[in-house]
């Protein structure tokens, strides 16, 4: 991520994903709309790591 927008992108790509599982009842679709795939380990990469671990509990 360069910019802010690039970071406001990436959040709402993530809520709608959230949107789309609450809606969902097929098991597969849930599972695949919650994997999400983390690359780096900067300010960005640790805190959508949190992020994860934290819905996932």
């Amino acid at each position: 991520m360069k910019q802010m927008t690039d970071a406001l992108n990436l959040r709402s790509q993530l809520l709608q994903s959230f949107e789309q599982v609450s809606m969902t009842k097929d098991p597969g679709m849930r599972q695949a709309l919650l994997n999400f795939v983390i690359v780096g380990g900067g300010r960005a990469g640790v805190e959508l790591a949190d992020a994860n671990d934290t819905t996932m509990s």
